[in-house]
């Protein structure tokens, strides 16, 4: 009996050492974060939303210390500072080693008509043994024309633990949100281009060229005589086709489309910059662009139309990345110089058939 119970007695001992261990190496990955707020706007004018903040793991009481507001119009800057004298004393902590803890919260442009440049930036003070982020710190936001909130843009701060076998910490941590209205970036010259507007979407698309160049930047917004802004989204079909004079092409982040024919028999096309935004290339595309040596296809390109680069004698190399789904028939045929096709998705090498087609 008294074997036994030493037995016990030792298991017992054990476990309260592992006990102790665990809760020493857990100790080692509690995180204490101390979180103000501040903001900031440099013009008059200004109206925005902005929401509550929502943190991930430990989300106690996090609405009650960081909760949405609204700017108004011409309302003094200490008004606004204010409103978010609840993002203060909130006290995060991490559980698991490397786990990260992120707050978000959104920016809406509540104008139906002016533009809202939109500047976050972190104050993370010193941090000890982890790192603070924020997703983005410049964005222009759209207006409001649809009135539904679609222009909002969400912002990520993550709290990281780098060193997991040392405790960590960060304090004097601050998030600023500098409101600025009207702040609108336009390209200095896009006179060569004619465009197609929407009054309702504030959209326009590229129609045309006027050939007087020959390297050509599409930019992401247009300006009307009237000062009304546009987001450029498409290029439509046949918009330079036939354009012999052109060598290069930069299709503005923005754009999602380049129509069908769009840089059709575009014989000295020799660099084409797809952001990605595009999401679709259509039927020839760059058919019989004899000048065009190499193509990446962006990260967002999903489909590629039917003969869209045939007759590009030149093209020796094509990259396709996995978010390509369909890639039509004809699409790379008669592509008598290419040696190189490289397909990051297993699952459309089935597709690679039609590049023969």
């Amino acid at each position: 009996m008294k074997s036994k119970l030493k037995v016990i007695g030792l298991v017992s001992a054990m476990c309260f050492v592992v006990f102790m261990l665990t809760v020493g190496v857990l100790s080692l990955r509690n995180v204490d974060v101390n979180v103000g707020g501040s903001i900031n706007y440099s013009a008059n004018g200004v109206m925005a939303t902005i929401s509550n903040g929502v943190l991930e793991n430990n989300a106690s009481n996090v609405t009650d210390k960081m909760q949405g507001f609204t700017v108004e119009l011409n309302q003094e800057e200490s008004a606004i500072s204010d409103k978010i004298a609840t993002w203060t004393g909130l006290n995060l902590q991490f559980n698991e080693n490397g786990d990260d803890v992120t707050i978000t919260f959104s920016v809406t442009n509540n104008h139906t008509t002016d533009y809202l440049q939109v500047s976050v930036n972190v104050n993370a003070g010193t941090p000890t043994n982890a790192s603070v982020g924020v997703n983005s710190n410049s964005n222009l936001l759209s207006p409001n024309t649809a009135g539904d909130g679609s222009n909002a843009y969400t912002y990520v701060v993550t709290f990281h633990i780098e060193n997991t076998d040392l405790n960590a910490s960060i304090s004097n941590f601050a998030i600023s949100v500098n409101l600025t209205k009207g702040v609108i970036p336009l390209e200095s010259d896009y006179s060569y281009l004619t465009f197609s507007k929407s009054a309702y979407s504030h959209t326009a698309s590229v129609t045309g060229f006027d050939n007087s160049v020959s390297e050509v930047n599409i930019p992401t917004k247009i300006k009307d005589d009237n000062g009304n802004v546009y987001t450029v989204t498409s290029i439509r079909d046949q918009a330079f086709s036939g354009c012999s004079g052109l060598t290069s092409v930069t299709i503005g982040n923005g754009v999602t489309s380049i129509g069908n024919d769009a840089f059709n028999g575009c014989m000295n096309l020799a660099s084409v910059t797809i952001p990605d935004s595009v999401t679709s290339i259509g039927d020839r595309a760059f058919y019989k662009c004899t000048s065009l040596a190499s193509v990446t296809i962006s990260e967002g390109v999903t489909s590629i139309g039917s003969y869209a680069f045939q007759r590009c004698s030149s093209l020796t190399s094509v990259i396709i990345p996995d978010s390509v789904t369909s890639i039509e028939q004809g699409a790379f045929s008669l592509c008598t110089s290419l040696t190189s096709v490289t397909i990051d998705s297993a699952d459309i090498a089935g597709l690679k058939s039609h590049s023969s087609s």
